[in-house]
């Protein structure tokens, strides 16, 4: 049982890096969205970080590596609405970006997924 246990516990561990990993590299994956749609102002970047930050922030304080992993895979799960704040917000946005943030998001989701079931 305790077997089961730390392997369930290292799998978890794993999965939170994972999803650690898609918050923080989400700027560059940003970056790489903006190369193919259209230019962005400076306030949707902001907005951007600032959900990067609370993400990162949330999914890594004091709790056990279960509950940070649903924390961030709740961020994950609930990022494209925080792009329609942000969309109403600073009325930047098409349905390209939006794509492709439904992409990531899923893209995300599965890797973080697919680590439980490596071994």
């Amino acid at each position: 049982m305790k077997k089961t246990t730390v392997k369930k516990n290292f799998f978890v561990k794993e999965q939170l890096e994972i999803a650690k990993e898609w918050i923080e590299k989400f700027d560059s994956y940003w970056l790489s969205i903006i190369d193919r749609t259209e230019p962005c102002p400076q306030i949707v970047y902001d907005e951007l970080k600032k959900w990067q930050e609370l993400a990162l922030n949330n999914c890594s304080i004091g709790k056990s590596d279960e509950e940070n992993l649903k924390v961030a895979i709740e961020f994950i799960k609930n990022f494209p609405i925080y792009w329609t704040t942000i969309v109403v917000k600073t009325l930047f946005g098409s349905p390209g970006i939006t794509k492709e943030i439904e992409n990531w998001r899923t893209q995300a989701l599965f890797e973080i997924d697919k680590y439980k079931n490596r071994y």
